[in-house]
């Protein structure tokens, strides 16, 4: 879940702290229509404070640019692989898969990469069984097509192939179940999507992960290389101090 805020400040210090940002959602998938949003993720450096912090948080930060009609999600490096790693941001996953992010951050991809998924599959899963449920009480070809490729990409990672060579595949199919609306058939849709997703959720539900301390060092330092040769950035958002934390709680956690 995404803390929104206002404060323009804050806005500019992020950005001057980024080193990565990315369009995600449809813009990454190769599926945007003229209606669609556009949504930005950044990665930036935080501070050496928060480093160290005993106050780690899952929540990413979310900033509207109404007049552009752009949502910026703001996280930092090390959020940004904790969310991998818990499950709690598959589209911080897709962007590690994306070319863009192994071609800058190789080493970093690498070690993440070669983690236990399992974590993401469940988030995917999760997330399909809610819309299946709204797509019962309202049907909507776009929530069929999130559904369908959410599966999709819990599909691909479980049997260990790139969501975006999958996407690639089906991409003409997701573009008319979202685009077209010729899914005529709701009710067979969802039998099947259900099977589908209590076929992959009985193939996970022994499966834990751990995160190795080997995992841990190889990750880690890994991070802070990055944040060696980008250490200019961050020194200016350190020189900001608490600003975050500042703005956070004037917004008084509006989500």
């Amino acid at each position: 879940m995404n803390i929104h805020f206002t404060n323009k400040n804050l806005k500019e210090q992020l950005d001057k702290s980024t080193i990565f940002k990315i369009e995600v959602g449809s813009g990454m998938y190769k599926l945007k229509t003229p209606e669609s949003d556009t949504d930005i993720l950044c990665i930036y450096l935080e501070g050496s404070l928060n480093l160290t912090s005993i106050t780690q948080t899952h929540h990413q930060l979310q900033y509207n640019d109404n007049e552009n009609n752009i949502d910026y999600i703001y996280t930092s490096l090390g959020q940004f692989v904790r969310n991998i790693i818990s499950g709690d941001s598959t589209i911080n996953y897709e962007v590690l898969q994306s070319s863009e992010f192994i071609n800058k951050f190789h080493n970093l991809w690498l070690f993440v990469n070669k983690l236990d998924k399992i974590n993401i599959i469940k988030s995917y899963l999760g997330m399909a069984k809610r819309d299946v449920k709204m797509l019962k009480k309202e049907l909507s070809h776009k929530k069929a097509y999130h559904i369908k490729r959410g599966i999709l990409f819990a599909e691909s990672i479980l049997n260990d192939v790139n969501i975006f060579y999958s996407l690639d595949i089906h991409r003409k199919n997701l573009s008319t179940i979202r685009d077209t609306g010729t899914l005529l058939d709701f009710e067979g849709f969802i039998q099947i999507q259900e099977a589908r997703i209590n076929y992959l959720r009985e193939s996970i539900k022994d499966k834990q992960f751990k995160l190795s301390s080997t995992d841990m060092y190889n990750i880690n330092t890994a991070i802070l290389n990055i944040y060696n040769e980008y250490k200019d950035q961050q020194q200016i958002f350190i020189d900001y101090g608490t600003l975050i934390e500042d703005a956070v709680y004037e917004e008084k956690f509006n989500y």
